[in-house]
C-alpha cells in the first residue's frame, strides 16, 4: 500500500509546517466533496 508519509524525510519544512496548524478545519470545508459509499478514501486516511 502507498503510504504518503514515507515519502516526505522526517526532517523536512512541511512536517514542522504540518506540526504547527491544525489542519482539522479543513474536513468540515470539504465534507460534502466526499463520498462514504463510492470512491477511494483521502490520501491522509491510507496511512
Amino acid at each position: 500500500m502507498f503510504c504518503m508519509d514515507d515519502m516526505v524525510p522526517q526532517n523536512h519544512l512541511l512536517r514542522v509546517i504540518d506540526r504547527a496548524i491544525d489542519w482539522n478545519f479543513i474536513y468540515e470545508l470539504v465534507k460534502n466533496k466526499y463520498s462514504l459509499e463510492f470512491g477511494r478514501p483521502s490520501m491522509d486516511q491510507l496511512c
